[in-house]
């Protein structure tokens, strides 16, 4: 199972922890989701960060995207997603 399945799950989890602000992202070597060359640059991998964005809102959980796609201002309509560390591997 994907943890992205549970992420509803892990955020509870992190709010019992007290840890805020996670950081969310890939080792790019995963291959569920990923394109040939081994990364999320794809239409899954915004798919994913928007899954995750949107589900850490509703928990008050603060997102440092790491690896994400080019911003697109998604920040506008969820806060909570504070940075993102490069954008498709513009670090």
């Amino acid at each position: 199972m994907l943890y992205v399945d549970s992420i509803g799950s892990i955020c509870s989890v992190l709010l019992f922890l007290g840890a805020f602000g996670p950081n969310d992202g890939t080792n790019g070597n995963s291959t569920v989701g990923a394109d040939v060359n081994g990364t999320y640059w794809n239409s899954y991998g915004v798919r994913h960060y928007r899954k995750v964005i949107e589900t850490a809102a509703k928990y008050h959980i603060m997102i440092d995207n790491h690896e994400p796609v080019k911003g697109t201002g998604l920040q506008r309509t969820y806060p909570n997603l504070m940075s993102q560390e490069g954008g498709r591997g513009q670090e």
